[in-house]
């Protein structure tokens, strides 16, 4: 493995355990920010393994499974697009402050990318 791609890997596991640490400490929105950050830079640490190129400057996690040589499904396509808006709106107070002020709202989107971060890591071993 080279060792930029180790690197990528380290800062989307930190990423992915800060996820949830904010998430028990009722940091909601930051939460699926950080998760969503580990997923996209898991995403770009497989496409620099794979294909020597520099990662796109970019945030939409759908965009991001290209080059991967990873299969995805359509419903998994469907999460990580509905991942990336959720990405968006936290950034924003007074949309995070109504859409992702409960555990209720979010745990769904916890639990559903965690699902995905850790089948995309489960795939990129097996490559």
């Amino acid at each position: 493995m080279k060792s930029v791609t180790r690197r990528w890997l380290e800062i989307a596991e930190s990423d992915f355990d800060t996820a949830f640490y904010l998430f028990s400490g009722a940091r909601y929105p930051q939460a699926v920010y950080y998760l969503c950050q580990a997923i996209e830079k898991l995403l770009k640490a497989i496409r620099i393994e794979n294909t020597n190129d520099a990662p796109e400057k970019s945030h939409r996690l759908e965009h991001l499974t290209k080059r991967t040589g990873i299969a995805f499904t359509e419903e998994q396509m469907k999460e990580l697009t509905l991942l990336s808006q959720h990405y968006s709106r936290v950034r924003y107070p007074d949309i995070s402050q109504i859409s992702y002020n409960t555990k209720k709202k979010v745990e769904p989107l916890m639990k559903r990318g965690k699902e995905l971060y850790l089948w995309i890591k489960k795939q990129f071993k097996k490559q």
